[in-house]
């Protein structure tokens, strides 16, 4: 399941992403796993937006999507952690405002 739920959440298909992570709890699957495929999916997610592939509000929405996995997991994923470096990439690259690759 792994690389499919990473392309789920990469290509910020949240309704595909929900039902399989679902699919894991309900067949007590290794939910560890899952936290390593979000963890996949934010930094091809990062590289993207550090490479003006992804916009702010694609960056956002695939940070929406692993809150909501990390809540049906029960645990806590900072969306700060998706944004924080690719942030910090836009401000190092002299991008004034972090929303110009897509407006």
């Amino acid at each position: 399941m792994g690389k499919e739920l990473v392309e789920a959440i990469v290509n910020i298909r949240d309704d595909d992403a929900l039902r399989l992570v679902r699919e894991v709890i309900s067949k007590r699957e290794d939910a560890e796993s899952v936290l390593y495929d979000c963890h996949e999916a934010m930094k091809i997610i990062k590289e993207r937006y550090e490479k003006s592939e992804y916009s702010m509000a694609e960056l956002f929405m695939s940070g929406e999507t692993i809150k909501n996995i990390s809540g049906i997991l029960g645990v806590t994923i900072s969306e700060e952690d998706l944004i924080t470096s690719a942030m910090e990439k836009a401000k190092s690259s002299g991008k004034d405002d972090a929303c110009s690759s897509c407006c």
